[in-house]
């Protein structure tokens, strides 16, 4: 029964577990139903979490300026994961603007607007991006499937600090610029 649900493998010296997509999906929906709308929070906040995670970890493994040279290659591990086909299609120093197909976790609903916007999704992207360049980063969706486009599309953009200049989020390690 275990090997049905899940297993783990070992990959870079630590446990992998691999769960199986509709096992995953089952227990999306069973946080959205029993949380609601308050599922969005939980989702973002452990999706971030595990953004700065991966982050901090490419950030050990090859420090900023390797990390932030090789950003596209570190996005196109995302196909071979299984997890999306990305493609970036715009970059500057506070910007960049991408394209995901065949994005895996989208919680498209169309009985709840709140789960069509690739919480998950966008939320690891910005703790990724925050972590590595050691600034606040949003992530907005500007194209969805669930509106007729042909794939997602988002901007990931710098967030400009508060004149009173609050403290970066906590976790960032990165001084690079993007």
């Amino acid at each position: 029964m275990i090997g049905r649900q899940n297993f783990s493998l070992k990959f870079s010296n630590a446990r992998e577990p691999i769960v199986r997509t509709d096992a995953l999906s089952g227990m999306s929906a069973r946080l959205w139903d029993v949380f609601g709308t308050g599922a969005v929070a939980i989702v973002d906040q452990m999706a971030e979490s595990m953004g700065r995670f991966n982050a901090r970890e490419l950030l050990d493994d090859l420090g900023s300026e390797q990390a932030s040279r090789l950003l596209g290659e570190i996005l196109g591990t995302c196909a071979a994961l299984d997890y999306a086909q990305i493609e970036v299609s715009s970059r500057d120093e506070d910007s960049m603007t991408m394209r995901a197909k065949r994005l895996f976790g989208r919680e498209s609903n169309a009985k709840n607007d709140v789960r069509r916007k690739s919480t998950l999704f966008r939320a690891h992207l910005r703790g990724l991006m925050s972590t590595i360049f050691n600034s606040d980063y949003e992530v907005t969706e500007v194209e969805c499937l669930a509106e007729g486009d042909e794939a997602r599309a988002y901007t990931i953009a710098k967030t400009p600090r508060l004149a009173s200049g609050l403290p970066m989020r906590q976790g960032t390690q990165s001084q690079s610029s993007f």
